[in-house]
């Protein structure tokens, strides 16, 4: 019997029944939370017992959402759904309820200060830096960015005026909190030095650059930088589908890479227009 709730057919629980309308709910559905974050949205989410005429497709697993069962859906009003066991599950769920919480507002925090026009003080760097605009192959600056750790090609940087310190202007301006898809809780820059190294949680490869860390107790997620400026969904110039994290919970989450200047990144499958689903890797 399919649980109206959850939407599955699992006979591993105990169910509930009503005899007088044939409502059926597993016994670990009855207490299901009413408002949650996801990792996967912007926005909370809470619990609806069904959905409105249409054609739904969970924002998880990518699969088609039964609109007749419960789920998930974006308390702001956007088109996001989610099946109730995907939403929950605890790669892209904190185990909070947040029914009567007031929403978190966090404060933009900029990493630096600005000292004058084209001078600033980074939160990583204990001197001034000044901004250098476009910045061409023909300066041979033999300097590698603190923050990505990718050599100093060309465009804006930002050159330490007292030592050999230099950013990308794109790597100045990464936000001291993010919210990744791959983790439930927040993301904090943490400035590294080139000498020592980190595992990174996604890649599982030695980095020796900034980092965003988790900071809730007994969590050691870790997450390159280079590796949290992967979006998703990821529109890439070479393949014609939106690619989209790995799709089923309980599952081996990272099944495929996209190899970006020697870094490996996540990627599972492709969402292609017909509905179906393939595993792809490009190499750039």
């Amino acid at each position: 019997m399919t649980c109206d709730v959850c939407a599955l057919d699992d006979r591993r629980f105990f169910i509930y029944v009503c005899h007088q309308c044939d409502y059926v709910v597993h016994k670990r559905c009855i207490y299901s939370l009413y408002i949650i974050k996801i990792s996967r949205h912007e926005h909370r989410l809470s619990f609806t017992s069904s959905f409105l005429y249409g054609e739904w497709f969970c924002g998880i697993c990518r699969r088609k959402v039964n609109q007749n069962y419960g789920g998930y859906s974006c308390m702001k009003g956007c088109y996001y759904v989610a099946h109730s066991q995907c939403a929950i599950h605890k790669d892209v769920w904190d185990g909070k309820e947040l029914e009567g919480e007031p929403e978190e507002i966090y404060e933009s925090i900029m990493p630096f200060e600005e000292i004058s026009d084209g001078i600033i003080k980074h939160f990583s760097h204990k001197h001034h830096m000044r901004l250098l605009k476009e910045v061409e192959k023909t300066n041979k600056i033999n300097k590698h960015c603190q923050a990505c750790a990718f050599h100093i090609y060309e465009g804006d940087i930002y050159n330490c005026l007292e030592c050999d310190f230099v950013l990308h202007k794109v790597c100045a301006y990464l936000p001291i909190r993010k919210q990744h898809v791959l983790h439930p809780h927040p993301l904090f820059l943490q400035e590294e030095n080139l000498q020592t190294t980190f595992g990174c949680s996604a890649c599982f490869r030695l980095c020796n650059n900034f980092r965003y860390v988790c900071q809730m107790a007994n969590c050691l997620f870790t997450l390159d930088v280079n590796c949290a400026a992967v979006s998703v969904p990821l529109n890439h110039q070479c393949h014609p589908h939106l690619l989209f994290l790995p799709s089923q919970p309980g599952s081996a989450r990272i099944s495929e890479y996209l190899v970006v200047n020697n870094q490996r990144h996540p990627i599972t499958f492709c969402d292609g227009f017909d509905g179906t689903k393939s595993h792809v890797r490009f190499l750039i």
